[in-house]
């Protein structure tokens, strides 16, 4: 999961509303289709999140959009985005 976030561009923290991490990331072709079904699937991937940020391998930061509206977003630590060049290449 953390790799799928270094690989994407924008990912928001938001947990409610239009654009959330959930629907930017599950149209992924590499999201676990595991989670993508119903409300519990869901919820679990909220959990998944939150253990993500406990192990130090994603973190919430922000931007400033072309609006100059700041928003917050999720982003993969070093530690975790280094791999994402790698994946890609295979």
């Amino acid at each position: 999961m953390a790799a799928l976030l270094a690989c994407s561009d924008y990912v928001p923290a938001a947990t409610s509303g239009q654009r959330t991490a959930y629907h930017v990331l599950s149209v992924q072709p590499n999201f676990p289709v595991s989670l993508r079904s119903t409300a519990a699937d869901r919820k679990r991937f909220w959990q998944h999140i939150e253990t993500l940020r406990a192990m130090g391998q994603i973190e919430e930061s922000s931007i400033t959009r072309a609006d100059r509206h700041k928003r917050a977003i999720l982003v993969a630590t070093d530690k975790v985005r280094s791999g994402c060049g790698d994946a890609a290449n295979e």
